[in-house]
């Protein structure tokens, strides 16, 4: 039998530090911890169930082949929207050195971009705020399949 598990990560941040770090990627100022934290239908966990559910529908995600872990890495816009060109999944390399994770990655081109045609159709998040206006929020989501 075969296991999907999903947990949530915001990049470099902990939930105890309420600090504001703004960071630079192509120009864009983005927030890793903000006072209020991005939310999906009102709770962050909410997005694990929302893809697990998704993913259980595909009838080829349980085989062999598809046992590891894909780390998607995406932006959750001012407006709440997963921003679409920023949505990419980890390499090996980096999941070692932003995640410190060495277990084995799925590599799987169509899972992959299945997983990421799933969270780019999911329904508009509540954006991340800090000082009370909405902010552009970076978000790493490691999906576990086994």
């Amino acid at each position: 039998m075969y296991h999907i598990a999903f947990s949530f990560i915001l990049l470099l941040g902990t939930l105890s530090s309420l600090t504001s770090l703004a960071q630079h990627e192509n120009d864009s100022d983005f927030v890793i911890v903000t006072e209020t934290l991005a939310k999906f239908q009102g709770r962050t966990d909410r997005f694990g169930m929302y893809v697990s559910a998704k993913l259980a529908m595909i009838p080829t995600i349980h085989n062999k082949k598809n046992i590891g872990t894909i780390f998607m890495q995406f932006f959750i816009g001012k407006d709440g929207f997963v921003e679409s060109d920023s949505l990419r999944n980890l390499t090996q390399e980096e999941a070692l050195k932003s995640m410190h994770y060495t277990g084995p990655i799925i590599t799987n081109r169509s899972l992959i971009k299945k997983i990421q045609r799933i969270i780019l159709q999911s329904p508009q998040w509540q954006p991340g705020m800090q000082d009370g206006k909405p902010v552009r929020q970076k978000f790493i989501i490691p999906l576990t399949i086994n």
